[in-house]
């Protein structure tokens, strides 16, 4: 079973920002900014290739939701990038999808491209 998959049946404790029946969130442990959130499927899913359609669907707008009301909590955010990484080749280390949402202060530090999930 894959970290995620523990995470999401609380076989490892992990402090959820948010969960529903399909999907949980949860702080990324080696952040690129400050409150770096990943939403992850509780159901387990490669990457985009493999996921299915409706649980996508689902997983962005939780991410879509979950973004909105952070923004809407802490102002000194400017904005945020959505990025899923998919396969070895764009970076992606736990094959478990996974949507990271990287809140911004400033365009400064955009360099996220060459960090690992």
């Amino acid at each position: 079973m894959c970290i995620f998959c523990k995470i999401a049946s609380k076989e490892i404790p992990s402090e959820f920002i948010y969960e529903d029946e399909k999907v949980i969130a949860i702080k990324d442990l080696n952040p690129i900014t400050d409150d770096h959130t990943l939403v992850i499927p509780k159901q387990h899913a490669v990457n985009m290739l493999d996921i299915d359609p409706q649980l996508f669907s689902h997983v962005m707008v939780s991410a879509q939701q979950i973004a909105n009301k952070h923004m809407k909590e802490h102002p000194d955010f400017k904005g945020y990038n959505i990025i899923i990484n998919n396969n070895e080749a764009a970076n992606q280390s736990i094959f478990h999808i996974h949507v990271h949402i990287v809140y911004r202060r400033h365009d400064a530090d955009l360099n996220y491209f060459s960090k690992k999930d």
